[in-house]
């Protein structure tokens, strides 16, 4: 059977550990494949339109073999006011290269990493996605952050462009508008109703929003309220500031007149988070705060929080990356957190870069490519629309013709930023908060 014949209607079962292009594809770069295992591309399971589409293009793939390395680009901050907090995250894309490549590559040649500056500015995105087009480049890890990404993968859709937005905003998982974008992240309205669970099950019963002015934060300030409904939470104020703000007491001083018993906080800039946590000292108030980020700017909480003020702090993170109970983190998770820390400028990090996507995104996508043979960006896009059940390291990852979420509330919790200190999280892994 040639690479060209692989049948795509498998199951997991029988599979070999690790990824199974090019015969294990990454079973050779060590424990992570091995322990990982790849979840099923699941035709099966899709309707018999997406079968005939995927078969089709399974086809065209065939007639048209491809040349030469597979080029990757990735659109992200190296400068500007975001590149200290997104930067960083790409480290996990660089694990996956890492592995792949010293696996033998995807279709026998190694994967070829291109950068493109985008400062995380949506006035830039036309521009980069242009350059990557005319670069060659068919695959790309970001943009990062909402509001880049929802200026971004338009552009990209339009020049045929797989991209995985490392972003929040529920819109870029419609897979009719944007159908080359496929998310490994957490929605906006995944997001907001995490963290308000999160909030009741701590025992508040009125929360207030502090919510940075981008899209992320303007998605969420808007969903919010009817999911607090529906919890019995009662939403009794919502504050949005923007990025360069610098003096975060007026805005807290508002939630603390309406009564607040915590905050939900929507920050994804170190900075604005080290001046809320700031300006919560100067005003003598240490609610607790659920946030969107706290864990990718943990090395920033830690240096800013008060002794007060750091045992009430909680983040979303992916249940996979968290000690849950007395269960440990698993193994293939400590795999890869070890190799994040031998790259330079991820070591006390690793929980701003493990949950990002970028590993699972990279590793089922190399997967696609194998099974189908080339690098069609149609019949990849068929393919990962008919993945079901796909274990990658942050969570059970399916998608659909319809949907490109790839995961729900339930791959998520809550945990606690204190419980860092814990001799078990072997200062990486948070306890998760039980519900």
């Amino acid at each position: 059977m040639t690479d060209h014949d692989h049948d795509l209607d498998r199951s997991n079962e029988g599979a070999p550990a690790g990824l199974i292009g090019r015969r294990a594809l990454l079973g050779a770069a060590g424990a992570i494949g091995a322990a990982v295992g790849l979840g099923a591309l699941a035709p099966s399971a899709a309707s018999a339109a997406a079968r005939s589409r995927l078969a089709a293009a399974a086809g065209r793939a065939a007639s048209a073999p491809p040349a030469g390395a597979m080029k990757l680009g990735w659109v992200l901050p190296t400068t500007g006011a975001l590149a200290s907090s997104f930067k960083p995250i790409y480290a996990s894309a660089q694990v996956a290269v890492d592995d792949l490549n010293a696996a033998g590559g995807v279709l026998g040649a190694p994967i070829e990493v291109i950068e493109y500056d985008d400062e995380a500015n949506p006035a830039r995105q036309p521009a980069v996605f242009r350059k990557v087009s005319e670069d060659g480049v068919s695959f790309v890890c970001g943009p990062t952050g909402s509001s880049a990404a929802l200026a971004g993968v338009p552009v990209a859709t339009e020049l045929k462009v797989i991209t995985f937005a490392n972003a929040n905003a529920t819109a870029l998982t419609d897979a009719a508008t944007y159908p080359y974008n496929f998310t490994f992240n957490y929605t906006a309205v995944t997001l907001a109703e995490v963290l308000l669970a999160g909030a009741q099950s701590l025992g508040l019963t009125k929360v207030a929003i502090l919510a940075e002015d981008s899209a992320l934060g303007q998605e969420v300030t808007e969903i919010a309220p009817e999911i607090a409904e529906t919890l019995g939470v009662e939403l009794v104020a919502s504050e949005k500031h923007p990025l360069d703000a610098s003096d975060f007491r007026p805005y807290l001083r508002t939630l603390q007149d309406s009564g607040a018993e915590g905050i939900v906080s929507i920050q994804s800039s170190g900075p604005n988070i080290a001046a809320t946590l700031q300006g919560l000292d100067n005003l003598g108030w240490a609610p607790p705060i659920v946030g969107s980020a706290l864990h990718i700017a943990l090395d920033t909480v830690l240096k800013t929080a008060s002794d007060e003020l750091l045992p009430q702090l909680y983040t979303i993170q992916f249940k996979n990356w968290t000690r849950q109970g007395d269960e440990p983190v698993g193994e293939a998770q400590r795999d890869f957190i070890a190799k994040l820390s031998a790259i330079e400028g991820t070591a006390g990090r690793e929980l701003a870069v493990a949950g990002n996507g970028n590993y699972d995104y990279l590793t089922l996508l190399a997967k696609v490519i194998e099974e189908i043979g080339a690098y069609d960006v149609d019949a990849i896009r068929d393919a990962l629309e008919a993945t079901t059940a796909y274990e990658g390291l942050s969570a059970t990852f399916s998608f659909s013709a319809e949907s490109h979420a790839g995961v729900d509330a339930d791959a998520l919790t809550i945990a606690s930023i204190a419980s860092i200190n814990d001799a078990e999280s072997e200062g990486i892994y948070l306890q998760a908060i039980e519900a």
